[in-house]
């Protein structure tokens, strides 16, 4: 629960399925005891933690073996809410899912981006008082505003890749993704690349990602003949070399972003 951000997507599971998923729109806070929950033989503590969400029910439960062999391998070998046979969930309250394995689940439910804006708004107003700050928010989600002065800066307005000059071409991306950010790294201008619109667009879906030494590597499905056709070429590196802080958000994207296999 403590690890919980407004945000973050829920998926609620029922005698073997999934029925319903969920927004966070806030973070765990001191709450007592639901009233359901008053009754003296209840195993419940009187006080807790609470979240907040916006919940909305599958029109047709999805049963685990319709989605388990897709998130199988992108779960951990510790923790994982699936058991390691694959046939039943383990007990327990709430297990995080690698981020890899939740846009799996989404993929099989029909909903590949549930929408997180009123939850993100009520966040940032929360959590940032001066309205500076909120707008700074606001923006770098897009790739603009102090986010994205900050990313060309580094880059020396030059996409890190081809070296494309135009400003108004160029794309601030987001290493680690704005939905798995919190609120400082989605305005840290080294939580972002300077990209030119193929690479930004290929970096973002995960089908590129760059080593901690600049060298770009590429998912199976990008094909030379794809390659092609977006005007990316496969032997190229970024342009100047990384800061450790970009080392640290480029090893998020490669492990839960970058579509390896």
């Amino acid at each position: 629960m403590a690890d919980i951000e407004p945000g973050d997507i829920i998926f609620s599971y029922v005698h073997g399925a999934i029925v319903a998923t969920s927004a966070a729109k806030s973070r765990a806070y001191d709450s007592p005891r639901p009233a359901e929950f008053k009754s003296t033989k209840s195993k419940w503590k009187q006080n807790g933690r609470r979240v907040d969400v916006a919940y909305q029910e599958l029109t047709k439960p999805v049963p685990l073996p319709e989605f388990v062999d897709a998130i199988q391998p992108l779960l951990p070998s510790r923790f994982s809410p699936i058991r390691s046979d694959a046939k039943g969930a383990n007990e327990g309250y709430l297990y995080s899912l690698p981020p890899l394995a939740g846009r799996a689940i989404l993929e099989r439910l029909g909903i590949p981006e549930i929408s997180t804006d009123d939850a993100l708004q009520k966040a940032v107003e929360e959590s940032v008082i001066a309205s500076t700050e909120r707008s700074a928010l606001a923006k770098s989600r897009i790739g603009q505003g102090r986010f994205r002065d900050g990313v060309l800066a580094k880059w020396k307005n030059c996409c890190a890749v081809t070296s494309l000059d135009v400003t108004e071409l160029l794309r601030a991306s987001h290493i680690k993704p704005w939905r798995d950010s919190n609120n400082s790294e989605r305005i840290d201008p080294y939580n972002g690349l300077c990209l030119s619109p193929s690479y930004d667009a290929a970096f973002d879906a995960g089908l590129i990602t760059f080593t901690d030494d600049g060298m770009m590597l590429v998912a199976e499905e990008l094909t030379d003949e794809r390659l092609a056709q977006l005007g990316i070429h496969r032997n190229v590196r970024l342009t100047s070399p990384l800061h450790r802080n970009h080392c640290r958000y480029l090893d998020y994207h490669r492990s839960a972003v970058f579509r390896a296999r």
